[in-house]
């Protein structure tokens, strides 16, 4: 409702009042709306587009006649990042951002302003009306209702990266249709890491697509990039070849190994078991981080399976044959306590290679225990060549070496 204001003075911007300079208009009476309102400085803001164009008077919609479907004509009060504010003569609605345009727009301030006439269509409300939902676009011809040419399944079209998310690529294909780029649908080779999806396609960065399906009574379209291009794992063994050795980039990491990029064009997996031939990672993050660069090779393609396992430590030769007669079993090595825990202490010898010391082994001579940080000699009990690993005890050794 319009309610008239106790006496007072207000202050009008001068952008808000669309009215020529005419001497006679002073002191003249007008209709306004009430913008914007500061109790404490008792000052408000009033945007007047409509005066001398909108008698809201005459358009006032009795509530108790609102029905959904109803055509109005009505004006712009506020502007929301998520939505318009509508007044309809006398009672005010929203209309969301998704229901201003058939257009994806990033704030509605892109199409609309503060007193601007616009026409909506009522789509719901509740018992009480003090909650109204309006819709501008379904006012407005779409282009869901009559396709272009070139939009349709198996069609290669341009498009505009819109944004990126966890599960994929939001694109424009036209000024009113986008499509969701599926994140399995990215490369043929190379598994997406979510966290730098934004980094390999930033927005607007233009980009060609094949549209998959398209659901038009869901308004859906669902596209690829990589089937933009044929499936190259058929003739992977072409260009990938086992024993290959190539420069790589940290994309993702997990549990248990780092997910690399290969050439700029396929990824690989490197296993926590692949990285080192002597030290023991609980984490692959102690290896490397993402974005760092390692030297790998290639140790096996699987076709069927789509996967490239990679290795690092092969890089360099397999020490642990060379151990057996280094470190033959009886013999006293210097070493640096790691770690112990419950069930024994890890131990490096040689500044070099980790060993591990059994509960009952990681005690000293009196029969106390080992710390971490402390210096001390073992004898090596024994040595597992396949699984890499050296057994050493910490009693009777402290005799073994001079």
């Amino acid at each position: 409702m319009y309610n008239k204001l106790i006496a007072n003075t207000y202050f009008l911007k001068y952008f808000c009042l669309k009215i020529q300079k005419n001497k006679d208009q002073l002191n003249a009476s007008f209709k306004f709306f009430i913008g914007k309102w500061r109790s404490k400085a008792r000052e408000s803001v009033k945007k007047g587009d409509h005066v001398l164009n909108h008698d809201l008077t005459d358009k006032s919609v009795p509530i108790q006649t609102l029905i959904k479907g109803q055509i109005l004509d009505g004006l712009v009060v506020n502007l929301t990042s998520y939505g318009a504010f509508v007044d309809i003569g006398g009672i005010t609605g929203m209309v969301f951002i998704k229901d201003i345009t058939w257009k994806r727009i990033a704030r509605p301030s892109d199409v609309l302003c503060v007193g601007q006439s616009v026409r909506v269509k009522v789509m719901d409300f509740t018992d009480d009306k003090n909650r109204i939902t309006l819709s501008m676009k379904e006012l407005q011809l779409s282009s869901w209702n009559q396709l272009p040419n070139n939009i349709f399944e198996g069609a290669i079209v341009e498009a505009t990266i819109i944004n990126a998310v966890y599960y994929g690529l939001f694109v424009s294909i036209t000024s009113e249709l986008q499509a969701l780029v599926s994140i399995k649908e990215i490369y043929w080779l190379m598994p997406v890491n979510p966290e730098i999806l934004k980094k390999d396609f930033p927005v607007n960065a233009a980009i060609l697509v094949k549209i998959l399906t398209i659901d038009t009574s869901k308004r859906k379209i669902s596209a690829s990039i990589k089937q933009v291009i044929p499936d190259p794992w058929p003739d992977i063994g072409y260009n990938f070849q086992i024993g290959s050795r190539y420069k790589s980039i940290v994309r993702s990491i997990t549990n248990y190994g780092l997910l690399v990029s290969i050439d700029d064009k396929m990824a690989g997996m490197l296993h926590i078991s692949n990285l080192s031939w002597t030290k023991k990672y609980t984490h692959p993050n102690e290896f490397a981080k993402i974005g760092d660069v390692l030297d790998i090779v290639v140790l096996s393609i699987n076709v069927i399976k789509r996967g490239v396992d990679c290795g690092y430590k092969q890089l360099s030769e397999n020490p642990w044959p060379k151990y057996a007669e280094k470190y033959p079993i009886g013999s006293c090595q210097k070493g640096l306590v790691i770690t112990t825990t419950n069930k024994g202490a890890i131990i490096l010898i040689d500044n070099e290679v980790k060993v591990f010391a059994p509960e009952k082994h990681a005690k000293k001579e009196d029969g106390s225990t080992i710390t971490a940080g402390e210096a001390i000699v073992v004898k090596i009990i024994g040595i597992n060549s396949e699984k890499y690993r050296i057994f050493v005890s910490c009693i009777d050794a402290n005799n073994g070496i001079q």
